[in-house]
């Protein structure tokens, strides 16, 4: 088999002040190119020294470095023909998902092709058409009006991208004690109000990390990062786990 082996760079893109897109475009263009000077320092050093600075957090995790992907697909390759035999591309779909949500972009000359590959355990399908369908118009709209501004453009309202996990499920006192047990260790504070914010009591990142392998520890359900951004507090985080909780009994 002869195919595209690649290792994956991992970016953050800098979303302070509301840029216009034509703006955040020149960011992610400016961060790419800085990126590929360090192109090749294997992975593994970078889960080293990832792992490293949350150990200082209060534990060690498994986490994942990406859970989201974004891949701009090269232009298909016409089939070779060499005495009798063929090579040709071939979209392999082995049915599983290694990220959360990975998307895919081809050009086809007059339009882009999307492709969105999502966790089935975290995502419903009807879930990732909606996100292809907000993909699209949020497309539309910067091609037209690239001064478009993020928070012109918006996102999927929560309801609209929301995960098999999420649902606005009931918590229960017992899940809500358990989880702030968790985040009084991560933060070492005797006491956490339920509504206070994590990122107001000094979490990010590599904390999230910690806490996502806590909370798979303590309830048996892997929780996406992203519901710690979406939903940054005891109270809204204990009904994300109280969903995930009923999707793997039922």
């Amino acid at each position: 088999m002869i195919g595209c082996l690649s290792s994956t760079l991992v970016l953050r893109t800098d979303l302070g002040g509301d840029p216009a897109f034509a703006e955040l475009v020149d960011r992610v263009r400016a961060t790419a190119l800085d990126a590929y000077e360090h192109a090749a320092v294997p992975l593994e050093v970078h889960g080293a020294v990832t792992r490293g600075a949350a150990a200082g957090a209060g534990a060690e995790h498994r986490a994942p470095l990406v859970q989201l992907l974004f891949t701009m697909l090269p232009d298909p390759v016409p089939p070779l023909v060499a005495g009798p035999l063929t090579w040709r591309d071939d979209d392999h779909d082995s049915g599983l998902s290694p990220h959360d949500l990975a998307l895919a972009v081809r050009d086809a000359g007059d339009r882009l092709e999307l492709f969105l590959t999502y966790r089935r355990r975290l995502f419903s399908e009807a879930a990732a058409l909606r996100l292809l369908d907000w993909l699209e118009s949020a497309l539309d709209t910067v091609a037209l009006r690239p001064e478009t501004t993020l928070s012109e453009l918006g996102r999927p309202a929560a309801d609209q991208v929301e995960a098999t996990a999420g649902g606005e499920q009931p918590a229960s006192d017992e899940t809500i004690g358990v989880l702030s047990s968790i985040w009084r260790d991560l933060f070492e504070r005797p006491a956490i109000g339920i509504d206070e914010d994590f990122f107001a009591l000094g979490g990010h990142s590599l904390v999230a990390l910690v806490m996502v392998e806590r909370v798979e520890e303590a309830f048996g359900v892997e929780l996406p990062l992203s519901e710690i951004f979406d939903r940054p507090t005891i109270r809204t985080l204990a009904r994300s786990i109280a969903g995930l909780r009923r999707r793997a009994r039922s």
